[in-house]
């Protein structure tokens, strides 16, 4: 869903999240880096998204692969959005994007936050989550 306020532009940076590794890709700067998917890399990715003024990082919902990024950037005040792969699949076709890489991955899931301007996640509370991990399997 679009989000409401058009009066904030953003700086969209897509993010290619596998299990090892988490290729980000700056749709305004066109830069492209690669960072381990650990707290390490993590750190180096905050850090470099300090740099980015109004940054909004969207990512696709990857089996739990984004769950790490998903819980660490909001704490640094990063809005942050999840995107499904179909979504992003979709884009690529309409652009005939054919190549398939991890850094062609990480523009395109940028290019789907400019273009589509996803909600950003948010976090549940922390009773909530105590809930979940409570809650017994039915």
């Amino acid at each position: 869903m679009k989000e409401t306020n058009n009066s904030t532009r953003y700086n969209w940076v897509g993010v290619d999240v596998s299990q090892a590794k988490l290729d980000v890709y700056d749709l305004s700067s066109q830069h492209y880096t690669q960072y381990d998917n650990s707290e390490i890399g993590l750190a180096s990715l905050s850090q470099a998204l300090l740099t980015v003024e109004n940054v909004a990082v969207v990512c696709e919902a990857m089996g739990g692969d984004e769950l790490l990024m998903t819980r660490r950037l909001p704490q640094q005040e990063s809005r942050i959005s999840v995107v499904t792969p179909r979504a992003v699949r979709d884009l690529v076709k309409g652009f005939k994007q054919w190549a398939k890489t991890d850094r062609i991955d990480a523009k395109m899931i940028a290019t789907d936050g400019a273009l589509v301007v996803p909600r950003p996640f948010t976090l549940a509370s922390a009773a909530a989550e105590a809930l979940k991990g409570s809650a017994a399997p039915g």
